[in-house]
């Protein structure tokens, strides 16, 4: 979603990716104080009562090369060892090579799988970016983004409201829309009157991106929510009722990131 929403508002990817650190970060500590919040008086599993950290150890020892690519594809790009668009080609050679020769779980029927899938994604996203910048001439063409402005201007000058107005249409749209969609059609009418407001380009796609990242575990079209449901074979009602707590909690981090 960065790297669409840079893309499509001309910002620079690696800006974006640096931006979205401190929130990431954030919206992890929230959700993982909302789950030590939900599971207080679970009981402690026998290999943690001990507070060895052996189970810990394992974990991290059996998990060291997939958590070595966030930091093989961010440190290249920080570090100025390759752009973004370069990081996308290094990251599946070393995917592709850790599951092949490390955990030695990944076939070449699984990797004709996914270039199955990538197509399928690539072609949609294309399509909808054709669409979209078709849709950005003509608002640009019309004046629309200038007119809305003015709307809202005559409507209220506050740019807290505005922000207020701007979210709840997000996760309104994250509701119902699949991600990349919103991104392209939403970024052309948004930005410049966000950025007309005195809001920086970059500080408004990552409030974007993070509404966004809460649509994806909303009802009814919240895809993690029907993977978490395959994966662990529960009724996706039960899944959504559960995940009503992550979503406060990451809207509290929301709220954080766009006021704060």
């Amino acid at each position: 979603p960065m790297v669409v929403y840079a893309v499509s508002g001309q910002q620079t990817i690696t800006k974006m990716f640096l931006a979205g650190v401190m929130p990431g970060i954030m919206i992890a500590v929230g959700l993982a104080a909302m789950h030590l919040f939900l599971c207080r008086n679970m009981p402690v599993a026998e290999d943690l009562q001990s507070g060895s950290g052996d189970s810990l150890l394992k974990a991290l020892k059996d998990g060291l090369w997939s958590l070595m690519a966030p930091v093989v594809i961010l440190g290249g790009i920080y570090g100025g060892f390759f752009t973004p668009t370069e990081a996308a080609v290094v990251a599946i050679f070393y995917s592709i090579f850790v599951g092949l020769f490390i955990h030695r779980e990944l076939t070449f029927g699984g990797i004709r799988h996914s270039l199955q899938i990538t197509s399928w994604m690539t072609g949609r996203v294309l399509i909808i970016m054709f669409t979209a910048y078709a849709f950005e001439r003509l608002l640009v063409q019309y004046r629309i983004p200038d007119m809305i402005v003015e709307h809202i201007l005559g409507f209220t000058s506050d740019v807290a409201v505005i922000w207020m107005f701007v979210i709840a249409l997000l996760l309104f749209l994250g509701m119902f829309m699949e991600t990349l969609a919103i991104i392209l059609l939403a970024t052309p009418v948004l930005l410049p009157v966000m950025t007309a407001f005195g809001v920086d380009p970059i500080h408004f796609g990552v409030i974007m991106v993070v509404n966004l990242a809460i649509g994806f575990v909303t009802p009814p079209v919240g895809v993690n929510l029907f993977v978490a449901s395959g994966i662990t074979k529960v009724k996706i009602e039960q899944v959504s009722r559960a995940a009503v707590p992550f979503l406060i909690a990451m809207l509290v981090v929301l709220g954080f990131v766009t006021f704060v």
